[in-house]
């Protein structure tokens, strides 16, 4: 099976260390907070006037102790707030929204030079392909790509009673500056119960274990590293088809080749005398039926 940039497919890019062990073993996928990402202005917006907001979106939030004291002290009656109060009450703002969102960033591109860098340990990591229909129709909360403009999100709260409305004119999480553009992220973004502390939300979503359709390699992935990964893939259900690529970069492209690795021509990309590829494959299969009888 080939494999490009495709509307059936996502990818995923990361390092090949515990937690993508974690990942293909465990079918679960973690959602970090927006400001753990690496864009600094995850889940952005300007607070502005009220007057100032064409909204059309609203998020909800419940008003804790520390928020409810600070609105009382510098907004008790939901005006507009300048200078350093702004600053105080934005940020206290942004922190109780932010803590009861979760994150998990996929791409429809898998052949991007800049992404295998960025976030796939220098192309020694690995780009792990999902089914997008199975995925999205097992996570059931907000996803779709993400949209990219030249400004920030405006937005105006409202509080009413113990809790508040932050209104924005876009889906604040859903959006990211345009310098991102190249990206062409997907994301899946869970919102949790604001009344629970963010230390104790369980961050970890599982999906169907046919959701992962195979992994792609990156160009300087360890040669020693790819049994394990192999007997990874094949140990969690040796009948599953289950499929594996080589990224290579191609300097006329600029992009980087994405090439099936299989038994005829696996020797192409990976020492043949080191560790055969049907004969891992044989093995783990092999181990696999020893465990069950």
């Amino acid at each position: 099976m080939n494999i490009e940039n495709d509307s059936k497919w996502l990818f995923k890019y990361m390092p090949f260390n515990f937690n993508a062990v974690k990942l293909l073993t465990n079918n679960e996928l973690w959602f970090g907070k927006p400001d753990i990402q690496n864009d600094p202005n995850e889940a952005e917006f300007i607070l502005s006037a009220p007057e100032k907001v064409v909204g059309i979106h609203e998020f909800r939030i419940a008003i804790e102790d520390e928020l409810e004291f600070l609105i009382t002290r510098t907004n008790p009656d939901n005006r507009y707030l300048d200078g350093f109060e702004k600053l105080n009450y934005e940020n206290h703002l942004k922190k109780t929204v932010r803590d009861c969102l979760g994150i998990c960033s996929m791409t429809t591109k898998c052949n991007d030079i800049l992404m295998w860098a960025h976030y796939a340990d220098n192309n020694k990591g690995i780009c792990v392909v999902f089914d997008k229909d199975i995925l999205t129709n097992s996570l059931t909360m907000r996803s779709g790509k993400v949209a990219y403009s030249s400004r920030i999100t405006n937005a105006t709260f409202i509080k009413t009673g113990k809790s508040g409305q932050l209104i924005s004119d876009r889906i604040f999480y859903m959006e990211k500056l345009d310098n991102w553009e190249y990206e062409g992220e997907f994301r899946f973004v869970k919102r949790y119960n604001d009344r629970i502390s963010y230390h104790d939300v369980d961050r970890l979503e599982s999906f169907p274990e046919n959701t992962i359709v195979g992994i792609i390699l990156g160009e300087n992935f360890p040669k020693g590293d790819f049994k394990t990964l192999v007997n990874l893939a094949y140990l969690r259900n040796s009948k599953k088809e289950f499929y594996f690529w080589k990224s290579a970069k191609n300097l006329y492209k600029q992009s980087m080749d994405i090439i099936r690795i299989s038994d005829e021509h696996v020797n192409i990309y990976m020492s043949q005398n080191h560790f055969p590829f049907q004969h891992i494959l044989y093995e783990a299969k092999i181990e696999l039926k020893q465990k069950k009888d």
